[in-house]
């Protein structure tokens, strides 16, 4: 047989051949005639010409939509109804109380929750800016408290 061909089993001759048509040396009879080898569906059998499990292939994963406005509301809606969740909680902990570090530390806390570096630089900054935005308005309440005296 050829070489350089990648070999498999023909299951009519039992021999392995290569991918393209079958060839004996001997005078080929009518069920041997040259034939190119495709894979039957598993029967579930563990004999047999179809034997083997029955999988289902893997489809391809979806590329990733971008939010549209309404999921964006959506978010924001239920983000404001539910408040924080206990590990932002502790992250916005870590990013008030300050200390050595901080933006490593929120970052560590964060990546060892969401998995990856790109959703936990993401989750630090927003909660740095969600942080940021609350002292802007507890400034501008005290500003304005002081004003009105």
């Amino acid at each position: 047989h050829i070489s350089n061909l990648p070999s498999t089993l023909c299951r009519s001759c039992e021999e392995f051949t290569p991918s393209a048509p079958c060839l004996r040396s001997e005078p080929v009879p009518a069920a041997h005639q040259p034939h190119t080898h495709t894979k039957m569906p598993a029967s579930g059998f563990a004999v047999g010409p179809n034997k083997g499990h029955v999988v289902t292939k893997l489809q391809k994963a979806r590329t990733a939509r971008t939010t549209t406005k309404r999921m964006k509301t959506v978010r924001e809606v239920v983000k404001a109804a539910m408040g924080l969740a206990p590990y932002e909680k502790r992250i916005l902990e870590v990013i008030k109380t300050g200390g050595g570090n901080v933006e490593k530390r929120a970052y560590k806390m964060a990546k060892q929750r969401l998995g990856t570096n790109k959703r936990a630089k993401a989750k630090r900054e927003e909660l740095k800016n969600m942080y940021a935005a609350q002292r802007a308005k507890a400034a501008k309440a005290t500003g304005e408290k002081a004003a009105a005296e």
